[in-house]
């Protein structure tokens, strides 16, 4: 026997109680050892004693399983329910759910762009030496807008 054989018999032993039914699952899960571990090896430790008088067993519990049990001759039968498949939910609920997530998640992110302050641009009138013209220049990205002497700009200033 090595450690991990002892580990496990230390396991059966402390948390799996008498007539109770012992899996890899529940003793990967009880235990917190590693499953694959389990698995190879509870082979190890079945029809052996565990140090109190007491040694895991095949049994029927309605199923194959293995029953912890002090030893004996007679075959242990315990009533266990069989494991059941949880019924599936319904498709259209589980669309309508996230239909009104995703619609809160997006109002939600639409809201926030509201709260947040723009980066706005500042625009302002730059003087063009040499030529006595005006062009309008955004400080923020640098582009450059319209002349003043822009006949077919939007805007046009005419001298006073």
């Amino acid at each position: 026997m090595d450690h991990h054989d002892e580990e496990l018999i230390n396991c059966v032993r402390t948390r799996i109680s008498k007539d109770e039914e012992v899996t890899r699952n529940k003793l990967h899960e009880l235990c917190r050892i590693d499953y694959r571990t389990v698995t190879n090896h509870l082979d190890h430790i079945v029809n052996r004693d565990l140090g109190d008088g007491t040694k895991i067993v095949q049994g029927i519990a309605k199923y194959q399983a293995l029953i912890k049990d002090p030893p004996g001759s007679r075959e242990v039968v315990i009533e266990v329910g069989a494991p059941e498949d949880t019924p599936r939910k319904n498709v259209w609920e589980d669309f309508a759910l996230g239909a009104i997530m995703g619609g809160l998640i997006v109002t939600s992110i639409a809201l926030f762009g509201l709260a947040l302050p723009k980066n706005s641009h500042t625009c302002s009138w730059v003087s063009l030496p040499g030529t006595g013209s005006w062009v309008r220049v955004c400080e923020t990205c640098g582009r450059r807008g319209n002349s003043l002497n822009d006949q077919s700009g939007p805007i046009h200033f005419s001298p006073v």
